[in-house]
């Protein structure tokens, strides 16, 4: 029982780091839109931002994920 209750909390972490992923995601692709004629080291600076946060929530993923195949 404790084991499917640590289980479920994994599977919660995992959804609300997929969530952030796709928030993140949705963000970069607007962001590479709407500062298409902004200059270099501004667009690139907010660019930088929205990939960590996608390279964080995946690596939020994966440990996870890597918990949940641990029991």
């Amino acid at each position: 029982m404790l084991e499917a209750s640590i289980m479920g909390r994994y599977d919660q972490n995992i959804a609300n780091a997929k969530e952030m992923l796709a928030e993140a995601e949705e963000k970069y692709s607007n962001a590479v839109v709407s500062m298409a004629n902004a200059g270099s080291v501004p667009r690139q600076f907010v660019l930088d931002n929205y990939q960590r946060n996608i390279d964080e929530a995946k690596q939020m993923i994966e440990t996870f994920e890597e918990a949940n195949r641990r029991g």
